[in-house]
């Protein structure tokens, strides 16, 4: 259960959640709900593609261990298929273990963030509108 999120950050941002534990996609649905975020979420790695295309969204969490092809491999063709519709939205990946390796794994599949579980409201949040805060190149 998730209280009233005592903040008063409010975001026009579309975020998509990638995870295959229904629990987390709950909560964190309902987490960026109440900090203003507008938010779709999935469960499988062609849904999570498709909103893609369809939903557009400008900031994905993706649990490293999405779909039965791993995280990072969903995070290297969300890339790819984001760079053929020329946008570039910020993918931050969610995994419930601090290892280097994952870490480096993350960051070379395309992913700008990587935050620990279990996910905290407010720091989550925070952490996020300042990912969001930062320019970003176009895509060419």
């Amino acid at each position: 259960m998730v209280s009233r999120i005592a903040t008063n950050i409010h975001s026009p941002y579309r975020v998509l959640i990638a995870d295959g534990d229904r629990v987390v996609r709950e909560y964190l649905e309902l987490v960026l709900r109440q900090g203003g975020y507008t938010v779709e979420s999935s469960a499988l790695a062609a849904r999570a593609l498709r909103s893609i295309e369809d939903f557009r969204p400008d900031l994905i969490l993706v649990d490293t261990g999405f779909s039965e092809s791993g995280g990072f491999s969903v995070v290297r063709r969300m890339r790819d298929l984001a760079f053929r519709l020329k946008y570039e939205p910020r993918i931050v990946m969610t995994t419930s273990e601090d290892r280097k390796f994952e870490r480096e794994q993350a960051a070379a599949a395309g992913a700008v963030d990587y935050i620990i579980k279990p996910i905290q409201p407010t720091p989550l949040l925070r952490q996020l509108s300042d990912l969001m805060a930062l320019e970003s190149a176009p895509v060419a």
